[in-house]
């Protein structure tokens, strides 16, 4: 009895050093054209302060293009400051190549970037909280217009989208 106690003992102070695969929303992967401009943004819908990582990665060449990690506020109190990370068109196109065969399929003429937004919400070690199901995210495709930048389109992200069923 006293040795499975030890055990048990031994494994809680072990697991609080273990941390879990962040949870992640992604877009699908956009066409990226130029004079374009991408913005991602999240927001915590919650009761607790979440740390999230936003990226953008170029699909084709594995790039990552753009990070941000940041702290946003729950929802109720002082709103977090500037939320988002935007990217353009210049700064994906510029991204060095990562994949050796990204770089095979650009001298095929498939040279033109695909790119994702992810949100990553990190979880406190084994917390398996409804707090963090608490976040979403959109990411809005811009381009010059007449009028100035224009938003081309809007996609809206949240956990559906990773497989994981809303309550």
């Amino acid at each position: 009895m006293f040795s499975k106690f030890l055990l048990c003992a031994a494994l809680a102070a072990v697991c609080p050093l273990l941390a879990l695969t962040p949870l992640k929303l992604a877009s699908q992967p956009l066409p990226v054209e130029s004079n374009q401009q991408f913005v991602l943004c999240a927001a915590n819908i919650g009761g607790a302060a979440l740390d999230v990582t936003l990226r953008f990665v170029d699909v084709r060449s594995g790039a990552t293009v753009a990070t941000r990690s940041l702290k946003l506020a729950p929802a109720g109190k002082a709103p977090s400051p500037d939320p988002c990370l935007a990217v353009d068109a210049a700064q994906i196109f510029a991204a060095p190549t990562v994949l050796p065969a990204a770089a095979t399929s650009a001298g095929q003429g498939v040279s033109s970037p695909l790119v994702v937004g992810m949100v990553m919400v990190h979880q406190p070690s084994f917390s398996f909280s409804p707090r963090l199901k608490a976040v979403t995210a959109s990411l809005q495709v811009r381009a010059p217009g007449a009028n100035g930048i224009q938003t081309v389109s809007t996609f809206a992200l949240d956990l559906a989208n990773v497989g994981i069923k809303r309550h």
